[in-house]
């Protein structure tokens, strides 16, 4: 691990082009000083610091499309420059739930920013632009009384990199590879790194050892470390199902000649004409 400069980390970016300092950096927004700190990827030494937007106001979340950085604080949208000037207010991130409080913030390929309401479990997604809400999101990996403050877009896999933990366990224990709808697809321990692991943030390839990294964020050490990802991407398995109460019709032109079988390995007997 090495030590945060500021005094509270949480919200997390990464900048592989090293906009600012010309080496891949890694953004840390600390919480309550005012201030995000750039570390040198390669090796999680420090490189600066700049302005959070809202100042020492509660800065939580942050992300980047290599040319903007946005930034949440108490649930509000900014966007500034990649070295922390040229601020703009964009107004309210749209939260959809009552007492809504919003954690970290990652920005998905099609532009989406995906916000994390820790107050209710439940992660969304908004408009880069005016922060709407856009009527697509999904509950928590951890549950109800979720652990867990961070969310990072994976590139390579299309897939979302999101901490968390059960009420039971009393700490975040995982990091969940998860769908758009938040299926999960596989996790990767990070128990042992802390009570209060908070950001995350993905390097696909990482700049200092090569293959696919996590740079996660563990709040009460005030530490930040470089762990490996998964190798490959996991992918969904397949799921066939139909949803309580819902009718379908399926439709074949002929009857099937072939031999299909289904879980657990039952051979199907028979398709009728019709069904519903």
């Amino acid at each position: 691990p090495v030590l945060h400069a500021g005094v509270s980390p949480l919200g997390t970016c990464y900048n592989a082009a090293g906009a600012v300092f010309g080496v891949p950096t890694l953004y840390v927004a600390d919480l309550y000083d005012g201030l995000t700190y750039l570390y040198n990827a390669n090796n999680l030494t420090l490189l600066g610091s700049i302005p959070n937007p809202a100042g020492v106001t509660a800065t939580t979340g942050i992300a980047t499309n290599g040319t903007l950085l946005y930034w949440v604080a108490d649930n509000n949208l900014y966007t500034s420059a990649m070295n922390g000037t040229s601020f703009t207010t964009i107004g309210q991130l749209a939260l959809q739930l009552p007492g809504a409080v919003c954690g970290d913030i990652c920005r998905d390929a099609l532009g989406r920013l995906w916000a994390v309401d820790i107050a209710n479990d439940f992660i969304s997604a908004h408009s880069a632009t005016t922060g709407a809400y856009l009527s697509l999101g999904f509950d928590h990996p951890g549950g109800v009384e979720a652990f867990g403050n961070g969310i990072e877009f994976r590139s390579d896999c299309g897939r979302f990199e999101i901490p968390f933990g059960v009420e039971s366990a009393g700490q975040v224990t995982d990091v969940a590879v998860a769908t758009d709808t938040g299926f999960v697809l596989g996790t990767v321990s990070v128990a042992g790194l802390g009570v209060f692991v908070n950001g995350v943030e993905s390097a696909i390839p990482s700049p200092g050892f090569g293959g696919p990294s996590l740079f996660v964020i563990e709040n009460a050490t005030n530490a930040l470390f470089e762990i490996p990802a998964a190798n490959t991407c996991p992918a969904p398995q397949p799921d066939c199902h139909v949803s309580p109460g819902v009718g379908y019709r399926l439709a074949f032109d002929d009857y099937p000649t072939s031999t299909f079988t289904a879980t657990p390995a039952l051979p199907i007997t028979a398709v009728l004409p019709t069904t519903n």
